[in-house]
């Protein structure tokens, strides 16, 4: 029984673990911008400061849905206590590294997944002195918490590149399963009118890696948000999904950006474009692919190779005249997938080698259509 109180791009890229901790709590001004398509980004996001880990130890970027399922317990509330212990071997990302482990001592708000049946949980946070340091815990910040249950019955984080997420409050759960449950508290703040621009920020971000019905219905509703950063990021999770709802205001904010939108925010909806598959969306991607941004049409471009369907050829001979050599390619490659003339659709190295060679060769064909 759970105890509850009364009250109430391109290839996927991986992020170094010194950005991590800008996914867990809000108290700094922080940003991270990405060029590629499919990548995870944020801006504006409040975060506390942490020490650079070094640049070859690298992290999959957050993952709710893994996160959600694999945790043996989900829990909202605020540590009471920290207590150091000696040091210690843990193996963190398939490696065994030395670490100096904290006992944190959580008062329970809510249970989101779990059976506890105590008010409050101990449970263990891997410090890594060297290599690796997560965002520490702060006492008395409210934050949601996954945990692993040891064979001994004690627990310890789940993941501890992402050990906790902050969260604006432990809001009334839906009666739903546990990944609805996290996605509700992490969103709240998007349907709460005197919720924070901080913490608007933080929960779109957040919401980004939650590929669930609840998550899109809140990220459609950011998408209407007064903040640019909120509206545009929340476009930009949107298109990457798959969600072509609000198609028309992606293609009227890259083809016609109000002023004062910041590029990098152009640029996340840009590469989010790759994330389109339905054939529908082809008559926006060639109008986008007449862009004078370059970033528009890139993505465009990827967007109508990934879609092999017929509609899209227009679009991918349109490419080929680009004054961008990647956009000329995607138009070479997609093409090539079109037709099944696998033999014309090269390494992208043999491209900028001979490239003459093959923008002729799908000229040619596409004049003999």
């Amino acid at each position: 029984m759970q105890y509850r109180p009364k009250a109430s791009m391109i290839p996927i890229v991986v992020l170094c673990l010194s950005a991590v901790p800008l996914l867990l709590t809000g108290s700094e001004k922080t940003q991270i911008r990405t060029p590629a398509p499919t990548v995870l980004s944020s801006e504006a996001v409040n975060v506390p400061q942490t020490r650079q880990a070094p640049s070859s130890f690298i992290v999959s970027p957050l993952d709710l849905n893994a996160l959600t399922n694999d945790a043996d317990a989900i829990v909202i509330g605020r540590v009471r206590s920290v207590e150091a212990r000696g040091r210690a071997n843990r193996e963190v990302a398939g490696r065994t590294i030395e670490v100096q482990p904290k006992i944190a001592n959580l008062a329970i708000n809510r249970v989101i997944k779990g059976d506890i049946p105590t008010p409050e949980l101990k449970f263990e946070f891997p410090i890594l002195e060297h290599s690796l340091v997560y965002g520490d815990i702060e006492l008395s910040r409210l934050a949601m918490y996954f945990l692993r249950k040891n064979e001994d019955g004690s627990y310890a984080v789940l993941n501890p590149n992402y050990p906790f997420l902050g969260v604006a409050s432990d809001s009334i759960l839906p009666e739903a399963d546990a990944l609805d449950r996290v996605v509700a508290v992490i969103g709240s703040p998007l349907k709460e009118p005197k919720s924070s621009l901080a913490e608007r920020r933080l929960a779109v971000h957040l919401l980004r890696s939650g590929e669930t019905e609840s998550a899109t219905a809140i990220l459609r509703l950011a998408a209407k948000d007064s903040d640019p950063v909120v509206r545009l990021q929340a476009l930009s999770a949107l298109t990457a999904r798959n969600d072509i709802s609000m198609l028309k205001t992606v293609e009227d904010t890259l083809l016609h950006p109000k002023p004062g939108i910041e590029d990098y925010l152009l640029r996340n909806l840009s590469a989010a474009l790759e994330g389109i598959k339905e054939p529908q969306a082809v008559s926006a991607l060639n109008r986008l692919l007449r862009s004078s941004n370059v970033n528009v049409r890139l993505g465009a471009a990827r967007a109508l190779r990934r879609l092999h369907v017929s509609d899209a050829i227009d679009g991918l001979v349109l490419a080929l005249e680009d004054s961008n050599r990647e956009i000329r390619y995607e138009g070479v490659i997609g093409l090539a997938e079109q037709t099944g003339q696998l033999d014309w659709a090269p390494a992208i190295d043999t491209f900028w080698n001979d490239e003459q060679y093959y923008l002729q060769h799908w000229k040619a064909w596409a004049k003999s259509r």
